[in-house]
């Protein structure tokens, strides 16, 4: 992934989060499911990045958390630490899952 395509993934991220912020009514909450990537060897934090918009575009109360993973997942087989492929084995996956919420401003 070049800088200019992460710059754009995160502005588009930012544009969206600014939209959920518009119409999700005062109190509500959003969660996302999100885990972090690994390519070429390097962890990207997308829960910590998620985390720091949501707060940026106005949420509250901004938490992420690990979830709790018995066997299965919501999100895509993660990508092996090393090559950066996808892989199905949980073992090799080398990324963990994250419950991303927070609460529209009162």
């Amino acid at each position: 992934m070049t800088s200019t395509m992460l710059r754009a993934y995160v502005q588009n991220l930012r544009t969206h989060l600014a939209e959920v912020s518009r119409v999700v009514a005062p109190g509500g909450l959003v969660v996302y499911s999100v885990a972090n990537s690994v390519r070429a060897g390097r962890i990207f934090d997308l829960a910590a990045g998620l985390a720091q918009l949501l707060d940026e575009v106005g949420f509250s109360d901004v938490h992420a958390v690990p979830r709790v993973q018995a066997g299965r997942r919501i999100l895509p087989p993660g990508r092996d630490a090393r090559s950066g492929r996808f892989s199905s084995d949980p073992r090799k996956a080398g990324v963990r899952e994250y419950v991303v919420y927070g609460a529209a401003r009162l």
